[in-house]
């Protein structure tokens, strides 16, 4: 709030009462400093341009663009995915929801559904050196939770049909 009032201020030279916009980005950075930085950077850029002043429709300009950010942001930090890798991680978060812990175990069993042994060890530790993964107590969650709200949306299972059904993989020495 401090970081975001500072902005607003110093940075943007808001005039009045910040409250209901600092309010208004609270909600929509989740607390990760990336996306306070990112909001509050267009909402100073927004309010420069328009002498301080904070309107509605301002605010509704710089949520909006804030929302963009965020997408750009979490595309940039799953780019060295495929679509099947990502849809493969959020079925395996289960129900998990955005924040929650999955044992490994668990984790494992679900990306084995797709590949073998040694592809998932290899993918799961890839979500790990990427930070899409973070282990907390023995219990993996994806690391911010706001991503892992978005990857959901675009990778679960009710947003694109399976690109495949879970397989019997054939044995390399038939030919594969």
């Amino acid at each position: 709030r401090a970081v975001i009032y500072d902005w607003l201020t110093k940075e943007g030279g808001a005039q009045g009462n910040p409250t209901v916009w600092i309010d208004t980005i609270v909600q929509e950075t989740h607390q990760w400093p990336r996306h306070v930085h990112s909001y509050a950077k267009h909402a100073a850029e927004h309010l420069k341009e328009n002498g301080g002043i904070m309107t509605t429709q301002g605010l509704n300009a710089v949520i909006k663009l804030g929302q963009e950010g965020r997408k750009q942001y979490y595309k940039q930090r799953v780019a060295s995915f495929r679509g099947d890798q990502l849809q493969c991680l959020i079925k395996s978060m289960g129900e998990a929801v955005e924040g929650k812990l999955v044992k490994y175990k668990d984790f494992m069993f679900s990306l084995t559904d797709e590949y073998d042994k040694k592809e998932a060890q290899d993918l799961f530790d890839l979500f790990i050196r990427k930070g899409i993964l973070e282990e907390y107590e023995g219990k993996y969650a994806i690391s911010i939770p706001s991503m892992h709200a978005w990857l959901k949306e675009k990778y679960g299972r009710e947003s694109i049909e399976s690109v495949r059904e879970t397989k019997v993989r054939p044995n390399p020495s038939e030919g594969f």
